[in-house]
């Protein structure tokens, strides 16, 4: 048998219930699945300077350059990024604290989920799914 050290949210205990439990998700939360996905791939690339080159994003994400650059313009246009010359990205303060926040959320999902499927890629995409659809508040509880 195996033995967990997961929050017992894991193991199908219940989160604590918010004030604002019938806010649509999309209130507080404009970051699609993609968005996070990148965000939290840049916040594990970025430097100690908290830059990341743009071919970096593309080889972990297994995409070309050129959806690099459009999803780098999207998240700038939202204040997340911000582009220097010679594809190196770095992440506002904005975008530093929507990663992190974006992270932990990934990490807590993706240890409850590991345990139960196997397909680490199918895991990863269905956690940002997830993720996209929280509240800021609920983000805030995991």
């Amino acid at each position: 048998m195996k033995t967990s050290n997961k929050p017992a949210a894991c193991g199908g205990g219940k989160l604590p219930a918010s004030q604002n439990d019938n806010k649509p998700a999309s209130h507080n939360n404009k970051l699609s699945a993609s968005h996070i996905r990148y965000l939290i791939t840049m916040h594990r690339l970025k430097n100690a300077d908290n830059t990341v080159r743009c071919v970096d994003i593309a080889q972990s994400l297994g995409i070309s350059k050129p959806s690099v650059h459009s999803m780098i313009k999207l998240l700038s246009n939202m204040e997340l990024v911000q582009k220097e010359n010679y594809g190196v990205v770095y992440l506002t303060e904005k975008g530093l604290e929507t990663a992190e926040r974006y992270s932990r959320g990934y990490d807590f999902m993706l240890g409850c989920l590991d345990e139960v499927l196997s397909d680490e890629n199918s895991i990863s995409s269905s956690v940002c799914m997830l993720l996209s659809s929280l509240t800021e508040e609920k983000l805030s509880l995991l």
